[in-house]
Order: C-alpha cells, then structure tokens, then sequence
C-alpha cells in the first residue's frame, strides 16, 4: 500500500511545538499525568482546561485523556459545601495549596468547585477518549463518575429545572463567572446572576447524547434531552432590537 503524509513541512513544526508543549505542561500522578493550566500562575489542576486540551489532542495520544479523568474523578465532590461550592457530583474548578488556601482564607484546598463545565466536559471527554481507543477497561474505571456528573448537571446544575445550566455562586470568596469567561471584566458591565451562558447548554446536550452511547455499552439506558437548549433561546432578537 503506497504512504501519503497527512502533514506537510510547513505544518509539521507547529504541530511537533504543540505536542512538546503539551508534554512540557504534564504534571506527574500515581498513574498518567494531566496537563496543567499553564504557566507561571496556573500549573495546578484545573477542571475544564485538561479536559478540553483532552478534547483536542486526541491524535497525540490518550495519556492526557486518562490522566485528567483520573485526578478529577479522585476529588469529584460527594458533599454540598457552600464555602468551595461543591455540591455532590461536581468536579472541581481549581486546586490550590498556598498558606492562604491551608489556612482556609480562600476556598481553594483541597478544591474549589465554582465552574459549571467541567462535569459534562468529563461526560465529553470520557466518551471522547473511548472511542478513540475502544478502552473499554477505562470506560468501566470512570463511568460512575460520569453519571454522577451528568446527574449533578441535571439535578443540581438546572437550578430553576427549566432544562438549561445556570450558575450562581453560594460562597462569599466564590468566582462570580463560572463557565469559560470566568474572569470579571468584559466592557464593564455584568449580567445579573444566575447566568445560563449558551456554551453549557451545548456541552450538556452533548454529554446527554454521549452518555446515551456510554450506558448503552454497557447495557444501561439515559433518557436523551432534544430541543430543550433551542427552545426558549431560538427567535431572540439582535441586541438592536426592541
């Protein structure tokens, strides 16, 4: 059979740099490691950053795949705690272990659960990773953390049960944005709380699909959402119009 290269000379430095980088930002567990936020400020474990870099490294290997589901699942919260945000079935937002999160001054140790991603990411990327390697050993290690995750999106993470995410701090040092625009600023203005950003709904509708296929490997069933993201959100009228 003749070879053909998928990757030119001129595509092929930006993607080796890319694959270094990513090995550069490993961080080393019992198992496989994770990829880390980044650097200087964020080489920690985060919720939604390994999981998408997971997400979108799938042809450089499942090592990064198996290792965020792994220290995720470890620290999936099995509690409500109004001060870190967690409630049972939640993954984490972010790690920290300075003197202020071990002196209990920030809600960081030993995490902070105040994102709204990150448990369907994990349905994501969990069914993402299985097909790409047909592991069905790390499909059965992680599934009950999966639907615990999906649970949480469809108990707790539906806050007025109307079908869509939405999110609102409970803890007074808790992050006011909590999907992928997490930080405060924009054009100085903010939305009033709860927030049900448009990327969550496509995430949960995603993760309710994939962990149809999930379950159905292994015998189970989940009851598959439709139309409920495009509901109330189809019709809205440009933002210059009455």
């Amino acid at each position: 059979m003749r070879k053909q290269r998928t990757i030119t000379r001129p595509e092929e430095e930006p993607c080796t740099q890319g694959i270094a980088d990513l090995h550069a930002l490993a961080i080393p567990q019992a198992e496989t490691p994770y990829v880390a936020a980044g650097v200087p400020w964020f080489l920690t474990l985060f919720g939604r950053d390994p999981l998408v870099a997971a997400l979108l490294s799938g042809l450089n290997g499942a090592w990064s795949a198996q290792g965020a589901l792994a220290a995720l699942g470890e620290l999936q919260a099995s509690r409500r705690d109004d001060w870190r945000d967690a409630e049972p079935g939640k993954l984490l937002h972010e790690c920290r272990r300075g003197e202020l999160a071990s002196r209990n001054r920030i809600p960081f140790a030993p995490a902070y659960y105040g994102t709204h991603d990150a448990p369907a990411l994990y349905c994501l990327t969990l069914w993402h990773t299985w097909r790409w390697t047909g592991d069905d050993k790390l499909l059965k290690a992680h599934l009950e953390t999966a639907k615990a995750a999906i649970r949480w999106c469809d108990e707790r993470g539906d806050r007025d049960r109307d079908g869509l995410l939405e999110y609102e701090t409970r803890s007074p040092k808790g992050y006011r944005n909590q999907s992928w625009k997490d930080a405060g600023d924009a054009d100085g203005r903010q939305a009033d709380l709860p927030l049900a950003t448009v990327e969550l709904q496509g995430y949960l509708f995603a993760a309710h699909l994939d962990m149809a296929e999930l379950l159905a490997a292994q015998g189970e069933e989940i009851d598959v959402i439709e139309g409920t993201v495009e509901a109330p959100l189809w019709g809205i009228p440009p933002l210059d119009q009455e």
